[in-house]
């Protein structure tokens, strides 16, 4: 079946099941990072080597995208919900925290125990956190953990 890319995109965001299933199941106190087998070390160091030659339009992109998601209704009401982004000042301090979380994945090694590793399990439980927050109460189960 083919579909345009219009119809990809609404599927995406706007499909019952994309806004009423948390993307994680675990709580976030149960969440277990590992690096997968697939990961290239080698590979991952040249991409920061690149992002370094190129913060300057990476982190421009970042803040262009983190804007752009304002127009998805269901991050839209996450991001309202977990009243960090619901004043200019709010906003302002979640996405240049947002922005300061990705370099700092791009600044450090990613093993466990290193600062991009804990960075990243912060922000996956934050997520994991605001996901469900934001789910149906019915849908919740025994997952109300926010």
């Amino acid at each position: 079946m083919d579909l345009s890319v219009d119809e990809f995109i609404d599927g995406l965001l706007y499909q019952k099941d994309a806004t009423e299933q948390p993307s994680d199941t675990q709580k976030p106190e149960d969440i277990t990072m590992r690096i997968p087998e697939w990961y290239d070390e080698k590979l991952y160091n040249k991409g920061r080597h690149f992002y370094w030659n190129n913060c300057f339009q990476f982190t421009s992109s970042m803040l262009v995208g983190l804007v752009a998601v304002f127009s998805v209704p269901s991050i839209l009401r996450v991001l309202i919900g977990t009243r960090r982004s619901n004043s200019v000042f709010t906003s302002y301090r979640r996405y240049l925290s947002t922005t300061l979380y990705a370099v700092s994945w791009l600044e450090h090694e990613l093993k466990p125990g290193t600062v991009s590793w804990r960075s990243l399990m912060s922000v996956r439980s934050r997520h994991i956190k605001a996901s469900i927050q934001h789910l149906p109460k019915e849908l919740r189960g025994d997952q109300g953990c926010v």
